[in-house]
């Protein structure tokens, strides 16, 4: 999936609404959790050789900031937390970077 096509599909889901809050949560979910599979493939063509280091960080960074910018609320974070709890299960994000990419959340920013 492109970055541009999964952006706006998270950007939609986060605005998704509907009388059933099971079925909003469900829908944020599922676009979110595009952005793990799109993060695994990306690591799997790294170790395979199909991309250099530098253009995986950069396509890192990019998935990352889709997930960062929509995050702001508790059903939200509570999604953050599944997708960078299996980055960090299986080494591809490393505790510090989980709080790097944590304080770019309006959940982690500051005022």
């Amino acid at each position: 999936m492109k970055y541009a096509e999964l952006k706006a599909l998270v950007e939609r889901s986060s605005k998704y609404f509907c009388n059933e809050e099971d079925k909003e949560f469900e829908v944020n979910f599922q676009a979110k959790k595009k952005i793990l599979d799109e993060v695994l493939l990306l690591h799997s063509q790294l170790l395979n050789g199909e991309i250099e280091n530098i253009r995986y960080r950069e396509n890192l960074d990019l998935l990352m900031s889709i997930l960062t910018e929509n995050t702001g609320c508790a059903e939200d974070l509570e999604i953050y937390d599944y997708i960078m709890n299996k980055l960090i299960e299986q080494r591809i994000v490393s505790k510090e970077e989980n709080m790097f990419y944590f304080n770019k959340t309006s959940c982690g920013r500051q005022g």
